[in-house]
């Protein structure tokens, strides 16, 4: 599944809002980092536990269109993840509850 973001009235395309780190509940950021010849790598981390989600790779080019896709897919990846861990953690509770 490719995750795409298509500006809507010529707005630039934004990245949901990141949900909490499935671990620790701390507070996830972006991050957007050179990595090796002209690529770049973008991926959501825990500002406090430092858990990392998926690397997004791209390579810049001049008006950002890769960028922001790198971005928006990144934070779904993270997104989908912290939902699921969540989901996860309450069965657990759940089941031991039984």
């Amino acid at each position: 599944m490719s995750a795409r973001m298509v500006p809507q009235d010529g707005d630039e395309p934004v990245p949901p809002e990141l949900l909490p780190c499935p671990f620790c509940g701390g507070r996830a950021v972006l991050n957007n980092v050179d990595w090796v010849m002209g690529r770049r790598r973008v991926y959501c981390a825990c500002a406090d536990c430092r858990a990392s989600g998926q690397d997004i790779q791209y390579r810049p080019g001049p008006d950002h269109g890769l960028r922001d896709e790198a971005l928006y897919a990144a934070a779904c990846a993270w997104n989908t993840r912290a939902a699921l861990a969540s989901r996860i953690a309450g069965d657990l509770e759940d089941a031991t509850r039984l």
